[in-house]
């Protein structure tokens, strides 16, 4: 038992748990997102006035990330 208790107390020791630990929190959080199956059709302009529609690029294979921001 004591063999044990100083095994946790060691710092090395520590820091790989700690390490360990952190590393499966953040590979949990990977997987926190589901699939969506359908989407709906948009058009939005951008700051030059170019018009992008999302299908455009679902079709040609492409990865969509939309963000939504606010200002003021």
């Amino acid at each position: 038992m004591l063999k044990f208790a100083y095994l946790l107390i060691n710092t090395n020791n520590m820091k790989k748990i700690y390490t360990t630990f952190m590393a499966l929190f953040f590979a949990c959080l990977t997987f926190a997102q589901t699939p969506l199956t359908t989407a709906v059709d948009f058009t939005a302009t951008d700051i030059n006035g170019v018009s992008h529609t999302l299908f455009n690029y679902l079709n040609a294979g492409k990865y969509v990330c939309i963000m939504f921001t606010m200002d003021g």
